[in-house]
């Protein structure tokens, strides 16, 4: 493992570093976001030290800056992915598909949905154009970034369609992960329509899917949602439940949190209510 190459490896900077991506990946999505935050901040701090230009610059961008929006700490996350784009060069290539992710999370963080559909606009005939959408887990997360951002504007001419439509994609994916994540953007997409009943049973094929892969964080939003669609007192006492569980997962603001890994209907980011 990682240990073993930190210990005893040679000339092996490099696997090293990816390695640490994809730590840093797992940890994020099993949803110990307080320890992605920590490790994060460790292994930047060791880069600096050792002049490492492009581990700094995965460390800055992609998916592992969302270490800083955990935090609350939206400016931070602007100030390092900025540190990372002066070490880009020309072209689009895989460091622009870390930067165009950590800018549009931090736009949507923001509650600029509009910055961040832009920027997938713009960027999308480049990331078909380089072929990352053929790779399965670039295509699934980036994916995930668009129904995202569609969501964050669920009025939108058509958005709910396509949102629903890649929701379908997902889950035909056939990966464990990507079918939680599908049927949880159906029950968002079901619950702007105002289908709350077919929302419910989605959330709970999705609830299935992401304890089955221990995919903690996004399990506590479906939670959260979940007692919003419940209501009363025990719909009450549902949200508050994921809500601590979500501050204890290392969201120091978990309705944004929520709102950003899936706007839903209510979010205090949202403007069409």
């Amino acid at each position: 493992g990682l240990a073993a190459l930190r210990d005893h490896g040679a000339g092996v900077r490099w696997e090293i570093d990816v390695g640490d991506t994809y730590w840093l990946a797992s940890l994020f999505y099993l949803g110990e976001w307080r320890e992605m935050a920590h490790v994060t901040e460790l292994l930047l701090r060791d880069a600096i030290d050792r002049g490492d230009v492009i581990a700094q610059q995965c460390l800055r961008s992609g998916r592992c800056n969302l270490a800083w929006l955990m935090l609350g700490k939206p400016d931070e996350a602007r100030a390092q992915l900025e540190l990372a784009e002066r070490t880009v060069g020309e072209g689009f290539y895989l460091a622009n598909v870390q930067m165009l992710t950590a800018a549009a999370n931090i736009d949507l963080y923001c509650g600029d949905a509009a910055a961040a559909a832009k920027r997938l606009d713009d960027a999308w005939p480049h990331l078909e154009r380089t072929g990352v959408l053929r790779l399965q887990q670039p295509r699934i997360e980036l994916q995930l970034l668009r129904v995202r951002t569609l969501l964050a504007d669920p009025r939108a001419d058509g958005h709910l369609r396509t949102a629903r439509g890649i929701a379908d994609e997902l889950i035909k994916e056939g990966a464990p992960w990507a079918v939680g994540l599908g049927h949880l953007i159906r029950a968002s997409v079901l619950a702007w329509a105002g289908s709350e009943d077919l929302a419910m049973r989605e959330l709970g094929v999705a609830e299935q899917h992401l304890q089955a892969t221990q995919m903690m964080g996004f399990l506590h939003v479906a939670q959260m949602y979940r007692g919003r669609l419940e209501g009363g007192a025990a719909g009450t006492a549902r949200i508050d439940a994921a809500r601590e569980l979500l501050r204890d997962a290392g969201a120091s603001e978990p309705d944004t949190v929520a709102a950003l890994l899936l706007p839903w209907p209510g979010d205090v980011r949202s403007r069409f209510e």
